[in-house]
């Protein structure tokens, strides 16, 4: 769906859909915790990291958010705040790829 789009806007759009269905203001999540981190791991990985865009970025960081919160390593205390309780998180590697790799400014910072 994601991976092979005619055009970075469209790409965008399913990346920004991807994170308001998981938005944690919804009761009812739609995918599982293993989807989710399944999604993470796997798809979001296969990305042109170098080419990623602050869309792809914003999934990236909401998912990993919410999958550390799940697996208790992280703890969302207010608006943008989270407190770390565990310094072995899920996907850190993945962010640091981002962060190295990435050609947007706004990306990598």
């Amino acid at each position: 769906m994601i991976m092979n789009t005619l055009t970075k806007e469209e790409k965008d759009v399913g990346l920004r859909w991807l994170e308001n269905a998981h938005s944690a203001s919804y009761k009812y999540q739609p995918f599982s915790d293993e989807i989710t981190k399944y999604i993470y791991e796997k798809k979001l990985t296969e990305l042109n990291l170098k080419k990623l865009t602050q869309q792809g970025f914003s999934l990236a960081q909401s998912f990993f958010r919410y999958i550390n919160c799940r697996e208790g390593k992280m703890v969302h205390l207010q608006q943008r705040s989270y407190k770390i309780l565990s310094f072995n998180l899920t996907g850190i590697k993945f962010l640091f790829e981002i962060a190295l790799s990435a050609e947007l400014q706004v990306v990598g910072r």
